[in-house]
């Protein structure tokens, strides 16, 4: 092993140790409505929040925890983690296929449309395990059913540092994972891009 595959080897593992960064969700509040929409018993939908530590806020949340309650524009200390960072923290058991779930159910929500509680209800059923309508076992197995094809690298799953104190949430957007036929296309084009500056090169050092 050369010395730059030593050193990118022990970069990686130090990076991979580092804590989840930690942060505090600020100013929760829900997304086009002051009050909230509420399905009877819970509010349910997009909230918004700032995180203290990062000002390019404010960002679009939603509630994976019903276990836990708290008010609006309530503050609570969280760990910033990637999904596989949050399976291994081990929050509420959530698996990382669950976590997936959620991520997609949640990037359906829209400002105040009823059908947003159906949604809320399908991504807290993965923690409590509650009863659903015909319509909400529809929309989860639907979403279960798309997990493969989405990248969730840009997913953050806000964790509470204290366990009974603020809820978890989930914030950022997945991205559609490109087709194979798409991917192909962009791989054969990248590798003629190549073959061409190679061809060049070999062209200019003949000349030269």
């Amino acid at each position: 092993m050369n010395k730059s595959t030593l050193l990118f080897v022990l970069l990686c593992v130090l990076l991979l140790g580092l804590p989840a960064q930690a942060d505090v969700i600020d100013t929760l509040y829900y997304q086009g409505y002051p009050a909230g929409l509420n399905d009877g018993h819970y509010y349910v939908g997009l909230a918004q929040g700032n995180l203290a530590n990062d000002n390019q806020g404010p960002f679009s949340m939603w509630c994976i925890d019903s276990l836990h309650e708290v008010p609006a524009s309530h503050n609570w200390q969280v760990y910033v983690m990637t999904l596989p960072e949050a399976v291994a923290n081990g929050y509420m058991g959530f698996t990382l296929a669950e976590y997936q779930t959620m991520a997609v159910l949640g990037n359906e929500f829209t400002n105040h449309n009823p059908n947003d509680s159906q949604t809320q209800h399908g991504i807290w059923s993965l923690g409590d395990g509650r009863s659903l309508t015909t319509a909400e076992q529809g929309i989860l197995a639907a979403a279960q059913g798309e997990i493969g094809n989405f990248d969730y690298s840009g997913m953050r799953a806000l964790i509470p540092t204290q366990p009974g104190i603020g809820q978890a949430m989930l914030t950022g957007a997945t991205a559609p994972v490109p087709e194979p036929s798409s991917l192909l296309l962009l791989l054969s084009g990248a590798g003629l891009i190549g073959a061409a500056r190679v061809t060049k090169k070999f062209t200019r050092n003949r000349n030269s």
